[in-house]
């Protein structure tokens, strides 16, 4: 019977005079209207973007990889800046901003980008294209248990996706895109891949930019917080990335009393152990030394900075702010001696530079073997089977020349494993850079080329026979 109703139900209505069952009454706003006003701001400031990128191959430098397009998200910050995502247009060949209110388009490019907080700044070409369209302004990150707003395209739509989250905990966390630890916001929102680049907002500013997930936990995200953000936009201020310092020394918690005791200090201090220092502050600070206050806030024996309103805040955290060359003022112990000095955050020393951010690295071919320059975009590029690469207690910020692929050829039969190695040395001569290198093999008058690795292994070539299968290889290969 109750089948027999359902089939006849659309002829009753038709009888009734109704061609529909009626629609539910309109949502009324909620809203103030000064609430609206700059939730209505905050939407327009964040724009689409469609990204057209070609990252350079660092195994074969004279080509690109496959051209790929990808879609993001970007936040308006006034003079025609948009801040987004360096993961998003980096070796970006054009980018496409989308407005929201009138659906209109222009072009854009980057201005600045640091892999290593993930961050990018771009400039809208057309001067009108934010015209009546109010910047965001960033704004401090609330404590945890605050509500927040969340808005980004969603991949594949024009349409803003706006959700309500919740900050969980700020904490230091591995940057995918870098590899590097830098604070981190933890919020619960529908945070979709593919929706990096919103802007997140509490009291009416921006407190951070989305830019990856968390992948043990389904709705949870993480975002770039404010403070990371101002340490890039002052970093780029003039024109040119420097990137984060480094303090000069490594500590441990002074978590057992007894080893409070042994260190001299007092019942109502706490503070942490310096145990290595490196050349940089060798002249101020001594392993032993005990920090009890750093910047005017105490150390905890666990490691975290106590302040003024009670609150804890990370060391790394604290640091993460300052550019390099700012002053750290320390508060320190030394056999019963108390004592103030001044640090400055040091320009860190790297073992391998970080990969380019645009153009292409320098490279030569000579008998198929392939030499560049080494850097973290090889590693990448290799997944980390480098071999021979420079250890810890080596001298940092040296060019080393790396074998990145082997062109099979029978001038280089049974060499085609070697790769990817570590140049070391050139018929006994150490390297020195990847022009010493491509010196030693051009201007090379003996009848054999010796090259050692790193890793040890060897590659004897015939220096008559190599010269004449360079131009047949590089025609094969399309090398210009």
């Amino acid at each position: 019977m109750r089948n027999f109703l359902f089939a006849f139900l659309p002829f009753l209505l038709l009888i009734c005079g109704c061609s529909s069952l009626p629609e539910a009454a309109p949502r009324k706003e909620c809203l103030h209207p000064a609430e609206k006003a700059v939730r209505d701001a905050y939407l327009n400031a964040t724009v689409k973007l469609s990204i057209v990128s070609c990252s350079p191959d660092f195994l074969f430098p004279w080509r690109n990889h496959i051209q790929k397009k990808q879609f993001g998200t970007g936040v308006y910050i006034g003079d025609g800046r948009i801040l987004t995502t360096a993961h998003l247009v980096g070796d970006s060949t054009c980018i496409t901003v989308y407005r929201r209110s009138d659906g209109a388009l222009a072009n854009a490019s980057v201005i600045a980008e640091n892999p290593q907080n993930d961050l990018a700044l771009l400039k809208v070409e057309d001067s009108s294209f934010f015209r009546n369209i109010p910047p965001l302004l960033l704004g401090k990150v609330p404590v945890p248990g605050a509500t927040v707003l969340f808005a980004a395209y969603p991949p594949g739509s024009d349409l803003l996706s706006v959700t309500e989250g919740i900050i969980s905990r700020v904490e230091i966390q591995r940057y995918r895109h870098s590899g590097m630890s830098l604070p981190a916001v933890q919020f619960d929102a529908d945070f979709a891949p593919g929706m990096d680049g919103g802007g997140i907002i509490s009291n009416d500013r921006l407190i951070g930019i989305a830019f990856q997930g968390n992948t043990k936990g389904e709705g949870l995200g993480y975002m770039i917080p404010s403070s990371v953000i101002c340490h890039f936009l002052r970093d780029a201020e003039d024109g040119k990335i420097d990137g984060y310092g480094r303090i000069g020394f490594s500590y441990t918690s002074l978590v057992n009393p007894d080893a409070r005791i042994f260190r001299n200090m007092e019942k109502r201090e706490s503070g942490i152990l310096v145990t290595k220092i490196e050349p940089a502050v060798s002249g101020k600070l001594k392993t032993g030394d005990v920090i009890l206050a750093m910047d005017g806030m105490s150390v905890t024996n666990d490691g975290f900075l106590r302040k003024q309103d009670g609150t804890l805040l990370q060391i790394g955290v604290h640091l993460a702010e300052k550019q390099i060359g700012d002053p750290v003022e320390i508060r320190l112990l030394r056999n019963g001696w108390r004592r103030n000095i001044t640090l400055r955050m040091q320009k860190p020393e790297l073992r391998i530079p970080v990969r380019p951010v645009r153009g292409r690295p320098p490279y030569f071919v000579r008998g198929g073997l392939v030499f560049t320059t080494l850097h973290t975009g090889v590693l990448t590029e290799t997944e980390g089977r480098v071999r021979g690469l420079p250890g810890d207690k080596e001298k940092n910020q040296v060019e080393h020349a790396v074998l990145t692929a082997v062109l099979s050829d029978q001038v280089n039969m049974g060499y085609e494993d070697i790769a990817p190695s570590v140049l070391a040395k050139i018929n006994g001569k150490k390297i020195r850079s990847l022009s010493h290198a491509k010196q030693l093999i051009d201007g090379c008058r003996e009848k054999f080329l010796v090259l050692e690795f790193r890793d040890g292994s060897t590659a004897v070539l015939n220096t008559e026979k190599l010269r004449d299968a360079d131009k047949r290889i590089r025609l094969r290969h399309g090398i210009p």
